[in-house]
């Protein structure tokens, strides 16, 4: 009943806008003198294809034949306005005269294809009669013609398409995706209120044959996944979605050694952008490799905390190091790595050294410990300090060869904490192609289990990849 209703509300919607849209498709046209009169008299005005078509506009209700002579006289007069058509197709959808109303509308729309408002109103008048679609199709012309429309447009899709029942009307425009179809999904992947529309959406898109699914569409899946809490699901669809280069530098923390340009997206680094702080990879004297990543600020007074990384971990003990250089870093409490809990509940889980003042590059280390019942993780690098003048700072930082990997326990990582570093190895440049990284394809819409435990399914050296 509630599919139905919602369905009604959109004819009811769809009707409004027809006769909205018929009768205000030529106003523009409209000439009118400062005392918003028309400027011509009404003899010769209704001579004139324009005023011809406003006039039957204005007796449409009253004196529908009327109204129809002055329409046939408007296109008669000008034959390429494709306005009075639609009117006269109101009126003989009114008699009850549905196919000449078609007619009228067919020839309508072969008339001005590229008019968005002619499009628009083709579309309402076929989903009024039940033909969704053709109504879409006559939709995405217009959003073809005007991208503005989406924002009348965008609305009635995505009631369609939260709909079970008429979800599948957009499996042909997945196949072939027109130009808006990117903007339209990152609005239901942000708005919709059932991820399984999501879902579906993404997988009418991975079904496609003539186009592949863009990066941003994927990221765009990612971020609603992750939003929904499905982060083993999440990670696998970021997984699916890379290429040689960057599968070749997969670790428990992805690209830890900046190799690759950051993407911004899923698991991968988000470096964000922010005031007085220029962050970016490049190349310096020791670096390992060809690239590391390279922080400076200009005279930053506000905290920080813009570049992170998203982790899938198993619970359990991990030992992180990298290595650092400092470049005057002039700050009272410098900067610091963070792992932190995010789901159920956020939690510091472990944190770096300080970082500022001067320095070769050296090393640094640190562990953390993952709860049992923590699903999501990141890892953050943040101005350390609890008051607001700790915050500010100027100067440079780089950081290289960030890679975290599993330990026993907490308490063996401690007692070995001065001597493990010479025995592990780091995620060095290409290293983590030899892993034995396994990449899970998943159907979008079916669930699934991750069994035995992600440490004997994927590796235990790829614990979270």
């Amino acid at each position: 009943m509630l599919i139905v209703w919602r369905l009604f509300l959109i004819v009811v919607a769809a009707l409004v806008t027809w006769r909205v849209v018929v009768s205000g498709i030529s106003a523009h046209d409209l000439r009118l003198n400062e005392q918003g009169d028309f400027s011509v008299s009404e003899e010769s005005s209704v001579r004139r294809p324009e005023f011809a078509y406003r006039k039957a506009l204005a007796i449409l209700d009253q004196d529908p034949a009327g109204a129809a002579a002055l329409l046939n006289r408007a296109f008669a007069e000008n034959p390429t306005d494709a306005a009075p058509l639609l009117a006269l197709a109101q009126l003989a959808q009114d008699a009850g005269d549905p196919e000449k109303a078609a007619a009228l509308v067919a020839n309508a729309s072969q008339l001005m294809p590229a008019n968005p408002n002619v499009q628009r109103a083709v579309g309402n008048f076929w989903l009024k009669r039940g033909d969704l679609g053709s109504a879409m199709s006559h939709w995405s012309q217009a959003l073809e013609a005007h991208p503005q429309a989406s924002s009348e447009l965008f609305p009635i899709l995505l009631q369609l398409v939260e709909e079970p029942s008429t979800r599948s009307a957009f499996q042909p425009l997945a196949a072939a995706p027109p130009s808006w179809w990117e903007k339209f999904f990152a609005e239901t992947a942000r708005r919709a209120l059932d991820l399984d529309t999501v879902r579906t959406l993404y997988g009418y898109r991975r079904a496609a044959n003539r186009t592949s699914i863009t990066r941003e569409e994927r990221d765009l899946y990612v971020r609603r996944l992750t939003k929904e809490g499905k982060i083993p699901e999440a990670y696998l669809v970021w997984v699916n979605g890379l290429d040689d280069a960057e599968r070749s530098h997969l670790g428990i923390i992805n690209n830890g050694n900046f190799e690759v340009e950051p993407s911004n997206s899923g698991f991968d680094w988000h470096l964000g952008r922010t005031g007085r702080v220029f962050s970016t990879t490049g190349t310096t004297a020791g670096v390992e490799g060809a690239k590391a990543l390279h922080l400076m600020f200009r005279s930053r007074e506000k905290r920080f905390g813009h570049v992170h990384q998203p982790l899938f971990l198993d619970p359990g003990s991990y030992r992180i190091e990298g290595m650092v250089r400092t470049d005057s870093l002039d700050s009272q409490g410098g900067l610091k790595w963070v792992v932190r809990c995010l789901r159920p509940e956020r939690a510091t889980l472990g944190e770096s050294e300080r970082f500022l003042g001067s320095s070769e590059w050296r090393d640094f280390v640190f562990v953390v410990q993952v709860p049992d019942n923590c699903t999501a993780q990141e890892i953050r690098l943040i101005s350390a300090g609890r008051r607001e003048f700790e915050h500010k700072m100027t100067g440079g930082v780089w950081f290289d060869q960030i890679s975290m990997r599993k330990v026993p326990t907490l308490r063996n990582e401690m007692v070995s904490f001065g001597t493990a570093g010479e025995d592990l190895p780091r995620v060095g440049k290409g290293a983590a192609a030899g892993r034995g990284f396994n990449v899970l394809e998943i159907n979008p819409g079916t669930a699934f289990s991750l069994q035995p435990p992600l440490t004997e399914s994927l590796g235990e050296n790829n614990l979270g990849d």
